[in-house]
C-alpha cells in the first residue's frame, strides 16, 4: 500500500510538471513548484504513519560558506527513531531554474485570519497530541537546528524546530526569484536549544504560500498569505541572482547493541531445574526482547531467534515460532520511544510430537540489516510439562476459614487464589470455596460471602461469582442475597452457570447465563431438591444426607457439538426428598433452551442418564485418543457403604466400570484429566469420621484391575487443612 501510494504521489508530481512547465524549464512557475513540495510534504506525512517513524522534511538554511540564508531549491529528508538518518535529497533548481523556496515570517492582516490569536509564536497547541512531548531537540541532529525542519511524528501531526506560525499553521513561500530580505524577530514559545535565523522578505518575484497545519494538513495557496503589505513583487526579469542554500549529507555510523534483556513466560507450571520456563505440548511461550544502541546510530536492529533441542530429544520436529525468519537472518525490531530501546516479541510454540520431559534451549542473536551477527547468543531454556493446573478449596469449611486454592497436576506450586481487592497479604475474613472451572480453562466460578458482611457461622450467605482464571474480573451472577447458594457449575464454554439456592423450606437448582451485566442476565428454576438437597443449605432435619450433599456437584455435558447434548444439566436427587429417609440417590439431567440473546428461557427434563441407583456428584467429560477415536464419559460417585468412584462410557458398547482398591472411606467427585494419552482422575479422598473432608488424591487407571496409582496432592497429609472439591482447568493458548 505504501509503495502504491508514493507511486501515485509521483505520478501526480510529474504530472503536473508536464502541464505547468509548458514545453520547457524556463516556463517553469512558482505554482508548479509549490504544488511538487506540497506533494512531497504530504509523501513524507503518509510514510511517518505508515511506517510509525517520525519523517523530516528539512530545508537548509545556510549556504556553502556557513552563513544563514531563508532560501534554497532543495531538501533533504530525515527517518529513524533516534540520530536519524538523511534518506533522500532533492536539489530541485535543475527542474526550476529561477525559482526559490523562502523561509521566514512577514507582516500578517488578523482580519484575513480564522484566529487571529498566535500570530508569530512558534509550536502551537495540539489538543490531545500524543507526541507533544516528544523532544524534537533530541531528535535532530546538531547541524540541522540551523536549517528549517518540519517533521511529521506516526499520527500526522507536524513539529518544527521554533519556525513562526500563525493561524495554528507553518507557512513557506515559494516565489519566482527572491532579491531581498531582513532579518525578523523571532517568534514567542520557543522550545528548542537553538534556533535557526530568522528572516523576512522584502523584494519577491511572483509567489504563493504553502501551508502546514499543526495537525498535518497542507495546502497551496496563490500570492503571499495574509499579508498586511511591504512586500515588493517583481517580475522575474526585475530579479537579480541569490545565492542559495544547499543541502548537506552525513556519513553512516555502525550500530553498537548492549547487553540485549531477555524475558521468557508462558501459562505452564512452574519448571523443573535448570530450565526458565515450561510450556504445555499444545501451548507456548512469549519472548520478550529489548536492546538500546549505544552508538545512537538510527540503524534499525534485527533479532533472530534460534532453537537447539537438548541431546536427549534431538529427533523432535521443527519448532514454530510465529514470525517467520530465514535461515541466519533476523526480524526488524521496533523501536519504542518510551525506552529509547528496540523491541521485538516472539511466540514459540513446541514441535507437534513433543513430548512431557523434553528440553529446548532458545538463544536470542541481535543482527544489523545486513545480517552481521552483533551480539552473543543469550540463551533461554524450556522444558515440555503435561498441561493443567487443579482448582480446589482449602482450610477447614465447617469454621468459615475456607479459601480458594490451585495447584500444579503434581501437587507443586500450591497457593491461594484471591479475588480483587483481597490478596494473600489482604485475605477475606471468610473465605470462598465450591470452585468450579470451564472446559476451555479461561473462566472459574466461585461462592464467596463478599457480598454479605455475615454470612453466619457455617458461611451460610455464599453467592455465586464469575471471574477470570486468576481471580480477576470477578462480578456475581446470583440474584437475592438473602438467598444462599452453593455448588456452582459453569458449562463448557463458560456461558452458563448452574448452582443451588435456598428458597424458603427447599433447595431449588438454579440455572443463570454468566454476562457480566445484570440486565442481559436471566434466571430460571429448573428444579426443586427439597429439603435434604444441600450441603449447607441443609433445610431437613437428615444429617446423613446431609453429608452425602457434602459430596455432591453439578456438571454439564461436554459433548457441546450436538444440539441434542448442548445445555444438558446433570444434578443429584433423592427418590423422595420431601418424606423418605432412604439414602437412594440418582443422577437427573435437564436441558436448557436459549433465547436469542444467550439466556435461558425453558427446560426440560430428560430420562436418567446413569441406569445405576445410588449414583451421585456427576462430571462429563470427552476425549479424543491417539487414533482420532472420540470417547465420552460419565463419571460419578458410588453412594455405597464405601464411597467409590464409578463411570459410564457412552456410546458402543455402553459399558459402566468402578475405580478399584479405593481409600478405606471412599473416593469422591471425580474429576478426570489427559496426562499425554493417559486418562487420570482427580478425587476427593474422605478422612475417618467425625472429619468431612480430607485430600486430593491422582489416580491413574485402569479402572478394571486389582491396583491403581494413588498419590495425594493435597490435604492433611501435606500440611494443608483439609483439601476438596476438585476441578482441572486445562492451560489453553
Amino acid at each position: 500500500m505504501e509503495m502504491i501510494m508514493v507511486a501515485s504521489l509521483t505520478a501526480v508530481t510529474i504530472g503536473l510538471l508536464l502541464v505547468n512547465t509548458k514545453g520547457g524549464k524556463r516556463q517553469a512557475n512558482c505554482e508548479t513548484l509549490g504544488q511538487t513540495l506540497v506533494e512531497e510534504l504530504r509523501q513524507a506525512r503518509a510514510l511517518a504513519i505508515s511506517s510509525q517513524t517520525p519523517v523530516g522534511v528539512v530545508f537548509p538554511g545556510t549556504d556553502t560558506g556557513g552563513a544563514a540564508q531563508p532560501v534554497s531549491c532543495s531538501f533533504y529528508q530525515l527517518e529513524g527513531w533516534v540520530n536519524p538518518k538523511i534518506t533522500r535529497v532533492r536539489q530541485m533548481q535543475g527542474d526550476f531554474p529561477g525559482l526559490a523556496i523562502f523561509q521566514g515570517s512577514w507582516p500578517v492582516d488578523a482580519g484575513q485570519l480564522r484566529n487571529p490569536a498566535g500570530i508569530n509564536q512558534a509550536n502551537p497547541s495540539i489538543l490531545g497530541d500524543k507526541w507533544g512531548s516528544w523532544q524534537l531537540d533530541n531528535w535532530l541532529p546538531p547541524a540541522a537546528h540551523r536549517d528549517y525542519c518540519f517533521v511529521f511524528t506516526p499520527d500526522g501531526r507536524v513539529h518544527t524546530n521554533d519556525l513562526p506560525s500563525f493561524d495554528h499553521a507553518y507557512h513557506i513561500l515559494v516565489s519566482n526569484g527572491v532579491a531581498h530580505y531582513t532579518g525578523a524577530p523571532p517568534p514567542g514559545n520557543t522550545r528548542m536549544s537553538a534556533q535557526p535565523a530568522y528572516f523576512q522578505p522584502t523584494t519577491l518575484g511572483a509567489t504563493c504560500t504553502i501551508s502546514v497545519d499543526a495537525g498535518g494538513g497542507i495546502s497551496l495557496s496563490p500570492g503571499v498569505l495574509a499579508s498586511s503589505g511591504g512586500i515588493q513583487i517583481l517580475s522575474a526579469a526585475g530579479m537579480g541572482p541569490l545565492k542559495s542554500a544547499v543541502p548537506r549529507l552525513d556519513s553512516h555510523i555502525q550500530p553498537v547493541p548492549d547487553t540485549p534483556t531477555v524475558k521468557i513466560s508462558s501459562l505452564g507450571p512452574n519448571p523443573a531445574a535448570g530450565t526458565d520456563v515450561s510450556v504445555s505440548p499444545d501451548g507456548y511461550v512469549t519472548l520478550e526482547a529489548n536492546v538500546g544502541d549505544t552508538a545512537q546510530s538510527g540503524e534499525r536492529l534485527y533479532c533472530n531467534w534460534k532453537v537447539t533441542p537438548e541431546s536427549g530429544n534431538v529427533g523432535v520436529g521443527i519448532s514454530d515460532y510465529s514470525i517467520p525468519v530465514a535461515s541466519g537472518r533476523g526480524v526488524a525490531m521496533d523501536w519504542d520511544p518510551k525506552t529509547a530501546r528496540w523491541i521485538s516479541t516472539w511466540e514459540w510454540r513446541p514441535p507437534a510430537d513433543a513430548q512431557g520431559g523434553d528440553k529446548f534451549n532458545l538463544s536470542l542473536v541481535v543482527q544489523d540489516s545486513s545480517g552481521t551477527d552483533l551480539t552473543a547468543a543469550i540463551e533461554r531454556k524450556v522444558i515440555v510439562c503435561p498441561p493443567g493446573e487443579v482448582y480446589f478449596g482449602a482450610g477447614f469449611t465447617w469454621l468459615p476459614i475456607s479459601y480458594a486454592a490451585r495447584m500444579n497436576l503434581d501437587g507443586s506450586g500450591r497457593r491461594g487464589l484471591f479475588f480483587p481487592p483481597n490478596s494473600a497479604a489482604n485475605p477475606p475474613n471468610k473465605g470462598e470455596a465450591v470452585l468450579g472451572a470451564s472446559a476451555e480453562g479461561s473462566r472459574i466460578v466461585v461462592g464467596s460471602p463478599r457480598d454479605n458482611p455475615d454470612p453466619g457461622p457455617l458461611g451460610i450467605g455464599w453467592m455465586i461469582y464469575v471471574a477470570n482464571r486468576d481471580g480477576s474480573s470477578i462480578y456475581r451472577v446470583s440474584e437475592n442475597p438473602a438467598q444462599a447458594t452453593e455448588c456452582a457449575s459453569l458449562s463448557p464454554f463458560g456461558n452458563l452457570v448452574a448452582y443451588k439456592q435456598a428458597q424458603g423450606p427447599n433447595i431449588c437448582l438454579m440455572v443463570t447465563n454468566a454476562d457480566p451485566d445484570p440486565s442481559r442476565r436471566a434466571t430460571i428454576q429448573v428444579a426443586n431438591l427439597g429439603p435434604n438437597g444441600g450441603n449447607y443449605l441443609e433445610t431437613g432435619s437428615n444429617p446423613i444426607r446431609q453429608r452425602l450433599m457434602i459430596n455432591d456437584r453439578l456438571s454439564w455435558d461436554m459433548r457441546v457439538d450436538n444440539v441434542a447434548t448442548r445445555n444438558v444439566l446433570y444434578y443429584t436427587s433423592f427418590d423422595d426428598p420431601f418424606t423418605s429417609s432412604d439414602l437412594v440417590t440418582h443422577i437427573k439431567a435437564v436441558k436448557v433452551d436459549l433465547d436469542s440473546q444467550g439466556r435461558p428461557v425453558s427446560y426440560a427434563n430428560l430420562p436418567d442418564p446413569v441406569p445405576t441407583v445410588r449414583a451421585m456428584a456427576p462430571y462429563s467429560f470427552t476425549k479424543v485418543n491417539a487414533a482420532g477415536v472420540r470417547e465420552d464419559y460419565l463419571f460419578y460417585t458410588l453412594n455405597t457403604a464405601t464411597l467409590t468412584t464409578g463411570f459410564l462410557r457412552y456410546g458402543a458398547p455402553n459399558t459402566q466400570g468402578i475405580a478399584v482398591n479405593p481409600s478405606p472411606d471412599g473416593d469422591t467427585k471425580p474429576c478426570p484429566y489427559m496426562e499425554g494419552e493417559t486418562l487420570k482422575l482427580l478425587v476427593q479422598e474422605n478422612q475417618p469420621a467425625p472429619s468431612v473432608f480430607g485430600r486430593i488424591v491422582s489416580l491413574t487407571p485402569p479402572f478394571a484391575a486389582a491396583d491403581a496409582t494413588r498419590t495425594i496432592l493435597a490435604g492433611p497429609a501435606e500440611s494443608d487443612v483439609n483439601a476438596f472439591n476438585p476441578n482441572f482447568t486445562p492451560i489453553r493458548p
